[in-house]
């Protein structure tokens, strides 16, 4: 991970990685793409990593785009994040 070398402003990884930066870096500013919950078709993703603590910006993309739903898809990741304990 470069953030321990160049200890930049931001960083723009995934949600598996939130964490390890956050780490290295406590003041960066996290932006995390990509994010699944358990519920949502992981597409081209791997796995579903829910809502990371660490990140200041989580992107979500098809999980809403491509739901029956889109207002219920964005209530759950709402949901979600307002769970996590950011301390």
């Amino acid at each position: 991970i470069d953030a321990q070398r160049t200890l930049a402003p931001g960083y723009v990884c995934g949600p598996a990685l939130a964490g390890s930066v956050r780490a290295l870096n406590p003041t960066a500013t996290i932006i995390c793409p990509g994010v699944r919950l358990s519920l949502d078709a992981p597409d081209d993703h791997l796995a579903p990593w829910g809502v990371p603590a660490a990140a200041d910006y989580i992107v979500i993309g098809r999980p809403i785009t491509r739901a029956t739903d889109p207002a219920a898809a964005l209530a759950r990741y709402v949901s979600a994040a307002a769970s996590i304990d950011h301390q």
